[in-house]
């Protein structure tokens, strides 16, 4: 498949599925400040990986990742009303931690600059 239309195509999946977070996914659970940060489709369109991030604590997003795991089915079929392919991706969610881990990386840094300036 060509690299602009997948990428179009995963665009669409994080727009779409977002809203049907939102608006179809009825679990009080779900906090409105959860977002789909990222979205891997493989290029045979069998698999997508749905990294999702919030701005609660770790905790919380890993329960997040299970409910949605949990309502993938529901979210599969709902998305292959909206999507314009012939089949739609088998859909697995994970946590995206890479705003910690560049709070983590920045904090390393400024810790061995306060080093270096206490040693001079």
């Amino acid at each position: 498949m060509k690299k602009k239309r997948l990428y179009r195509l995963t665009e669409e999946i994080k727009r779409d599925l977002s809203l049907i977070i939102k608006k179809k996914l009825n679990d009080p659970r779900i906090s409105e400040h959860l977002t789909i940060s990222h979205v891997d489709v493989t290029e045979d369109l069998k698999f997508a990986k749905i990294y999702i991030s919030s701005i609660e604590t770790t905790g919380d997003r890993n329960l997040y990742v299970d409910i949605l795991n949990k309502a993938k089915g529901f979210l599969r079929t709902e998305l292959s009303k909206v999507l314009k392919t012939r089949s739609t991706p088998e859909l697995k969610f994970y946590v995206d931690e890479t705003i910690e881990n560049g709070v983590r990386i920045n904090k390393l840094l400024n810790e061995l600059k306060d080093s270096e300036v206490k040693n001079d």
